[in-house]
This record gives structure tokens, C-alpha cells and sequence, in this order.
């Protein structure tokens, strides 16, 4: 067994395995693992249920790749690193079964992140007509847009928007193509964005739908009722503009808080 990178201490101490997929003509399946910086490429042979070890796609230490996506003209291939909050580019040879790295972005600038005590990579979509890559940002909460360059699909960020969603976990675009929806592990919401897909601004919507009516944060064993414009405490109810909030353990550890992003509204 290959050894773990231990790049990033608690994360990368052994392999971790977080995804599989296949290549579009299904002859390779390929693991992000996390541990290893690595993408390992096995062989797949159908007849006989085996897979043998191929290859592999090498990212920068301390990414921690979690998911990757191919692009619709299966030559292009879009890795999500978790821990570095980057996405690699590679260049994948469906002849040889191979990937070579070519470009890595920052899913968020890093300043921007300069505060985030808990941070990560969590999801990332090409969409159908292949002009545009999404990634989710755990901590920052936030969806951010990639243009892709049509002739050697290089990417570059037109847009981070706010996921309305507290740890978005996961999101998907739908079939038609026209509505990215994205889900809050914590905050338990589903919001829907209209994508543009036709002009080279706002491909991602500001208009939100929710499709819980409450969403539930919970959070020391309470449980907090949450909305899209309010936060609730136990003294007050409080107006928070843009509808995001986050409840967060207070650093006393003997109560919680709520934030804006402007202001902090301690429990009583």
C-alpha cells in the first residue's frame, strides 16, 4: 500500500479513498484519494469483475483531491482538492488511459479564507454544454463559477456566490441545465439558482427558493429555528439582510452565537 502523504496533519495520515468514477468509454475507474495526493487509474475489465492498478494523476501536496469530473469531450479532466480549496486541470489520453496536470486554480482566494477556521472543497459539476465548471466551499459557504477556455479548457473564476446554505455539502445542476441546486448539511436547506448559460456574466442567480420551510441548526444539543431572513435566539428575534446566517459554538464553549458576517448576536 502506498504511503499517505501527511502533508496536512489529521487528514492525510493514511489513504482515503472519497470517490470513484469511471472514463466516458468505461475501460478505466479512477479514486481521488485524499491521503495521497494522488488519483489512482485502474484497468477495468467487465468480463472477469477485475480491476488492475494502471496509473496515476499526480496533484501538488496537501490538495487533498476528493471528486473530479470528466469534461463532455472526454479530454479534459476537472479534480476538486478538498484541503488546498483548488481545482487541477488535467489533460486525459483516452487511447492510454492516462491524465498529466496542466493547470490548479483557488476555488476561493486565499485571503479570503485568511478567518475560516473550518474550510474544505466539497463538490464540484461541468456543465452539458462543457463552457462552465462549479465547485462548493465549505466554510466560506459559497458556490464559485469557472468559464471554461473552449480550446484547451483551461478555467477561470466569473463569479463566487453566496451558497445561501450553511456547509453546502452537495449540489447538482438539473437535466435541463438551466438550475443549479445546492444543499446545506447544516443549515438543512435547498436552494435553487437560475444559470445563465448564454452571456459571459452571472451565471449564478441571486434569486433563492427554499424548499424547507424550517431548517434546523443544531447546535450543543439545542435546536435553533432558522428562516431565510431571521435568525431566532432565546431573548430576540433578529432581521439578518441577505437571509445567511451561521450559528457557531462560542470560543467559551458554554454557549452559541449567530453571525451575519457584520455583527455577532450571543445567546442570552
Amino acid at each position: 500500500m502506498r504511503e499517505a502523504q501527511k502533508v496536512v496533519a489529521g487528514r492525510q495520515d493514511t489513504p482515503h479513498a472519497h470517490w470513484t468514477g469511471f472514463s466516458p468509454d468505461n475501460r478505466y475507474a479512477f479514486v481521488p484519494d485524499l491521503g495521497l495526493d494522488r488519483v489512482v487509474i485502474y484497468q477495468v475489465d467487465v468480463k472477469q469483475s477485475k480491476l488492475t492498478p494502471h496509473g496515476e494523476g499526480i496533484l501538488p501536496p496537501g490538495s487533498g483531491p476528493r471528486h473530479m469530473k470528466f469534461h463532455p469531450n472526454g479530454r479534459w479532466i476537472y479534480v476538486l482538492n478538498e484541503l488546498s480549496l483548488t481545482v487541477t486541470l488535467f489533460d486525459y489520453d483516452p487511447a492510454q488511459g492516462t491524465m498529466t496536470p496542466r493547470q490548479t486554480v483557488e476555488t476561493v482566494p486565499a485571503a479570503e479564507l485568511e478567518f475560516e477556521k473550518a474550510k474544505s472543497a466539497s463538490e464540484i459539476r461541468v456543465h452539458a454544454n462543457g463552457k462552465f465548471v462549479y465547485s462548493a466551499n465549505r466554510g466560506h459557504d459559497s458556490i464559485t463559477a469557472f468559464e471554461v477556455n473552449q480550446d484547451n479548457g483551461e478555467l477561470k473564476v466569473i463569479q463566487s456566490e453566496n451558497a445561501r446554505a450553511i456547509t453546502p455539502r452537495n449540489f447538482n445542476i438539473s437535466p435541463d441545465g438551466n438550475w443549479l441546486l445546492c444543499a446545506g448539511q447544516i443549515s438543512h436547506t435547498l436552494a435553487a439558482f437560475s444559470l445563465d448559460t448564454s452571456t459571459g456574466t452571472n451565471y449564478l442567480q441571486s434569486e433563492l427558493r427554499l424548499c424547507s420551510i424550517a431548517n434546523l441548526c443544531h447546535v450543543r444539543r439545542r435546536t435553533l429555528s432558522l428562516s431565510a431572513t431571521d435568525c431566532v435566539t432565546r431573548t430576540k428575534r433578529i432581521h439578518l439582510d441577505g437571509g445567511h446566517c451561521r450559528v457557531v459554538r462560542n470560543t467559551s464553549g458554554t454557549g452559541w452565537r449567530c453571525e451575519d458576517g457584520r455583527q455577532r448576536y450571543n445567546s442570552g
